[in-house]
């Protein structure tokens, strides 16, 4: 169905189109739906803004290192505690539909 896969940012809705890139500021609160059959396949590119110094860049950096590392020493053990608890497969099998976010489940 043409425009049941779109992006929307700062209230502005715009489809995709195959062969085509969009580009937008993702400061501004934006989200994003596929209600088509297939999946679609998206590249995420970060670029700096031109007026940041490199004071500042440097401590975005240290903001998203800060993040990952965190993340990854908290939530990695309790995910992986609750997958185990509940016999869900590895998040690589993190399923979407719609909106929706689904879990496959392992055989035992």
């Amino acid at each position: 169905r043409q425009g049941s896969v779109w992006i929307e940012v700062a209230g502005e809705r715009r489809t995709w189109a195959e062969g085509k890139a969009i580009v937008f500021d993702s400061s501004f609160e934006h989200k994003t739906v596929n209600e088509g059959k297939s999946a679609r396949h998206i590249l995420l590119v970060d670029l700096w803004h031109p007026e940041l110094t490199e004071v500042e860049k440097d401590g975005i950096i240290w903001l998203y290192r800060f993040r990952s590392e965190w993340l990854a020493r908290y939530l990695a053990p309790i995910w992986d505690a609750k997958q185990k608890f509940r016999g869900l497969s590895t998040p690589g099998h993190v399923k979407r539909k719609g909106e929706r976010i689904y879990y496959e489940i392992s055989p035992p």
